[in-house]
């Protein structure tokens, strides 16, 4: 390993090395494009059955998740992002409901959310910092949905493609379970009107729940 790739993979302050490329303007504008047929899916499903008056998302990238959540179902809403206000990152949502957040460093939420979103961010961040990431989401919420890259699936920017296995083995490990109503959201999200390249978010998100809150 270089010098370089060292400290991109093990940086010694946040935001070191973290979009060496400048490219994050962009991959916000691509999936601006590729997800707004998911999030309208996601919300009319997920408050229905959730409820949730609180919501966070992390890797929120620019709030796009969160949006109808606010805006349809007057949840209190908040995102954070490795990603530049000035970029994109959060304008979708209120300046004072984004904050950005290196996401290879530890983080405590100031509160913790009903719901905790975090859609394909695992699989971007290298697989040494798979577990200070599950540690930002599950302290930040009673129930998460997650969705990360597997193996095989290909993508920008992927380093860290895993079995789901992988993932649900250490949301176990600190206190969480299968939700009570993940059968259900398996079964709706096979039928939620999506793009037809959003396969990876019918295959691959779970829902899961505190064991105890």
């Amino acid at each position: 390993m270089t010098d370089a790739e060292y400290a991109a993979f093990r940086p010694t302050f946040p935001f070191e090395n973290y979009d060496p490329n400048g490219d994050y303007p962009e991959m916000f504008d691509f999936c601006d494009r590729v997800e707004v047929g998911n999030v309208e899916a996601v919300a009319n499903w997920l408050y229905p059955i959730l409820k949730p008056q609180t919501v966070i998302d992390i890797g929120c990238a620019t709030g796009l998740y969160l949006a109808p959540l606010k805006k349809r179902y007057g949840c209190e809403v908040f995102g954070i992002d490795g990603g530049r206000a000035e970029d994109g990152a959060g304008r979708h949502i209120a300046p004072e409901e984004f904050r950005r957040v290196d996401l290879r460093f530890p983080w405590a939420s100031p509160k913790r959310y009903d719901l905790a979103i975090c859609m394909e961010v695992a699989e971007h961040l290298p697989e040494y910092y798979a577990d200070n990431l599950v540690d930002i989401v599950t302290l930040a919420g009673n129930s998460v949905l997650w969705s990360a890259a597997v193996p095989g699936q290909g993508g920008t920017y992927h380093v860290n493609e895993r079995n789901y296995e992988y993932w649900e083995e250490k949301f176990f490990s600190r206190g969480f379970k299968l939700h009570e109503k993940h059968e259900e959201w398996r079964v709706a999200v096979q039928q939620l009107e999506v793009p037809p390249w959003s396969g990876w978010f019918r295959n691959h998100s779970r829902l899961f729940q505190r064991v105890t809150a």
